[in-house]
């Protein structure tokens, strides 16, 4: 790279020679050419007294060669800034580089965590889909187990009566097995939707019965998961809460990461508790309307258990990533900071409050979204 002072000497050099050289060239062309002394002294000041403007004439390049130096210094000056000033530039390219790629490493480490996290959270899903289906399944066998049997009876008897009462039967199991047959239907769609892979969209949807399918999910997902699980779930849906535009399946994950860590905590305070002790926890909606703005509001939705608690020391760490509380190989540490990042990709909030052996209540904050209001 050209060093930045290099003109500095070219206007200073300029300077003494103009500043200097040249005074004494006119002193000596007036004296000798113009009033044709000796070159001296007394001769110049002879000059000078005969026409004092010789004085202005004479100094006047020095002046010059001066202001032609200031102008190279700050030439001079103007370049060093400019040079500071690109190697400033190159150097905050380069960190915005580093912070780019930072940033994409970032956005790929939340890809995995959130695969990580659906995969763990799909294997608890999983087994609680098993224990559900294996009830609807065993009353369907066992019904159309019993239809053979009414069947067979049905033809080598004669009286009508007889008949008529191993029709209804007959038909009665038909509609038993055609229940259980929904029912199991409806938990394969559930595992579906929470199971989806690729970017899901935003839909309109129905938040109470989000809530309905994730504390389905959740509650048998636990009880297969922890043995002689036992717990008095309470569930109070708010009516009239409009339907809001959001990503269905992210807001059912976030509600049942919720639910399996406020069964957990009932289950772990369970353990030290004495007789007496009633595990609770209750899934609440609600609503607050905004009464000057058609459209618009805050849906809540509270998860309240009366479990172990989480300490102050501890609750300024729970939604760190790979923070958990959880014994090695009970849990990832995603759930709540990937439930963090889903609510605030909808606008909204998820908040804590707790006191050790009290209680413990995780408020969603969520607002009403109507796409074109």
């Amino acid at each position: 790279m050209k060093k930045p002072g290099r003109s500095i000497w070219q206007y200073t050099l300029f300077g003494i020679s103009f500043g200097f050289c040249f005074p004494l060239l006119a002193l000596t062309f007036d004296v000798l050419i113009h009033y044709r002394l000796k070159f001296n002294l007394e001769s110049i000041l002879f000059v000078h007294r005969e026409n004092p403007i010789h004085y202005l004439i004479d100094t006047a390049p020095f002046f010059l060669g001066l202001a032609f130096g200031v102008a190279g210094y700050y030439q001079y000056k103007t370049r060093m800034l400019n040079a500071s000033l690109l190697a400033q530039a190159s150097n905050l390219k380069n960190a915005n580089d580093q912070l780019t790629k930072a940033i994409d490493d970032y956005h790929a480490a939340q890809h995995q965590m959130l695969k990580t996290e659906k995969l763990a959270s799909l294997g608890q899903l999983t087994a609680g889909i098993a224990h559900e289906l294996k009830n609807p399944l065993n009353f369907i066998n066992n019904f159309s187990e019993s239809g053979f049997e009414l069947l067979d009876e049905l033809l080598v008897t004669n009286d009508p009566e007889e008949r008529k009462e191993i029709i209804e039967m007959i038909r009665s199991n038909l509609q038993k097995i055609h229940q259980h047959g929904n029912r199991s239907n409806n938990i394969l769609k559930n595992m579906m939707m929470h199971a989806r892979s690729g970017k899901a969209e935003r839909r309109m949807s129905d938040i109470n019965q989000v809530c309905k399918d994730a504390a389905e999910i959740s509650f048998h997902g636990t009880s297969s998961n922890i043995l002689g699980f036992s717990c008095d779930f309470k569930k109070e849906y708010a009516d009239e809460i409009p339907k809001t535009w959001i990503v269905h399946e992210d807001i059912s994950r976030v509600i049942i990461n919720l639910l399996t860590n406020a069964f957990y905590a009932v289950t772990e305070r369970k353990k030290n508790e004495k007789a007496g002790f009633v595990p609770t926890v209750t899934l609440k909606t609600s609503f607050v309307n905004n009464t000057y703005i058609k459209n618009k509001g805050t849906i809540f939705i509270s998860v309240r258990d009366n479990g172990t608690g989480i300490p102050d020391h501890v609750r300024e760490q729970i939604f760190h990533p790979f923070f958990t509380t959880k014994p090695s190989g009970e849990g990832t540490g995603l759930g709540l900071s990937i439930s963090q990042d889903i609510m605030e990709a909808h606008g909204g909030s998820l908040s804590v409050d707790s006191v050790p052996l009290d209680h413990t209540e995780f408020t969603i904050t969520l607002p009403l979204i109507v796409p074109g209001s």
